[in-house]
């Protein structure tokens, strides 16, 4: 799974800034959230990464996933803080 992001450096400051696309949520997303992630198949990955391509070719890959299933199950409330990162965190919980 890959997702659509943007990068930037600025080395005068000393930052590095990272961020997820998100998009409108598809079916499957929509009880759950109403955004999600833009996911890429490995066909689009050349175009989203070159940055002399069209803009309106690079904005067509902003929409919904359509591609295989994806799958989902409920996890620890303790996944929503980036402080704690154990494996368990993912493992699927009964609600």
């Amino acid at each position: 799974m890959t997702f659509a992001g943007l990068w930037e450096e600025n080395e005068e400051l000393g930052i590095r800034s990272v961020t997820i696309i998100t998009t409108a949520a598809n079916d499957f997303m929509k009880p759950l959230h109403d955004r999600m992630p833009v996911l890429l198949k490995p066909e689009q990955y050349d175009l989203w990464l070159d940055h002399s391509a069209p803009y309106a070719d690079a904005k067509e890959l902003l929409k919904p996933y359509s591609g295989h299933s994806l799958a989902a199950h409920p996890v620890r409330r303790a996944m929503n803080s980036p402080a704690y990162d154990a494996p368990e965190n993912i493992e699927p919980i009964e609600i």
